[in-house]
C-alpha cells in the first residue's frame, strides 16, 4: 500500500505526497475502511469462487406450488420462506419465556 503513494522520502510520506498521489483517496479508504478491507484481502479467493459457482448454475431453481396448484414466483417463494423463518425463530422465542 506504501508503494501506491510513491513518497519522496522511501520510509515515510507526507500530507504534499498524499495531495500528489492520484491513489491517496484508496489508500485513506483502506486506513479509515480497514475492516472491510481486511475482509476484502482475506475473502478474494472465496469470493471468486462463489461467482464462478453463480455464473454456471449447478442446478435450476424448484418448482413450488401453492395451495391452488399454480407455481409461485420468486418472490412469493421468498416470502413464504421468510415467514417460515420468522415463524420458527418467533417459537424458539416463546419457548425460552
Amino acid at each position: 500500500m506504501f508503494d501506491m503513494i510513491c513518497p519522496v522520502n522511501g520510509t515515510s510520506f507526507q500530507l504534499s505526497d498524499l495531495k500528489k498521489s492520484p491513489l491517496s483517496v484508496r489508500l485513506l479508504n483502506a486506513l479509515v475502511n480497514w475492516r472491510k478491507f481486511y475482509t476484502q484481502e482475506v475473502t478474494e479467493g472465496v469470493t471468486e469462487m462463489l461467482l464462478f459457482r453463480f455464473l454456471i448454475p449447478i442446478r435450476c431453481s424448484e418448482r413450488v406450488l401453492d395451495e391452488m396448484g399454480r407455481e409461485l414466483s420468486d418472490w412469493e417463494r421468498f416470502c413464504s420462506e421468510e415467514y417460515e423463518t420468522m415463524m420458527e425463530n418467533e417459537e424458539e422465542v416463546d419457548e425460552n419465556l
